[in-house]
Parts: C-alpha cells; sequence; structure tokens
C-alpha cells in the first residue's frame, strides 16, 4: 500500500483555515504524522508554494516518502480520498 511508504506529510496553509485544520485532523485520526507550515496570507512564500505545486488553494499537502521524494497530494478532500481509498 503506498501509504505504508510516506514517512510523513507536509500541509502549507493558514492556521485559521478550516480545510487546513481538517487535513491535520484527517492526519491525526489516522495517526500520520506530519509537518504543519504556516504561511501568510499574502506571503511571497504562500505564492511560491502555489505556483511550484500548481495549486490556487490551501492546503497545499504533500506526501514524504522514505525514499526522500516528495509528491503532491492536493487539497482536503484530496487527502482524504488518498487516506481512505474506495
Amino acid at each position: 500500500m503506498r501509504l505504508a511508504k510516506i514517512d510523513r506529510f507536509i500541509i502549507y496553509g493558514f492556521p485559521s483555515c478550516p480545510y487546513c485544520l481538517s487535513a491535520t485532523k484527517l492526519l491525526e485520526e489516522s495517526e500520520h504524522q506530519y509537518f504543519f507550515i504556516s504561511l501568510g496570507k499574502k506571503s511571497r512564500a504562500l505564492k511560491e508554494v502555489k505556483q511550484a505545486h500548481g495549486q490556487e488553494t490551501v492546503p497545499i499537502v504533500l506526501a514524504k516518502y522514505k525514499d526522500g521524494d516528495y509528491k503532491l497530494v492536493g487539497g482536503c478532500s484530496d487527502l482524504k480520498d488518498w487516506l481512505y481509498l474506495k
């Protein structure tokens, strides 16, 4: 299973964002490790992270694999799909 190969998740977002909070809650409930990287709403870092990953909204969730590779998961609903495959 691909989740077994994941070391942790990285979440870029805002502490006050309900979708960002939902993403962290999903990871806590599923007992996955994660880092939350808080970005300013008008920061240059936010703009660069959005451009780098082709995302327009937060959270921006990445999976960090044990071999060091990273993969874009997407947003909160994408993370839910990753964790609870049908």
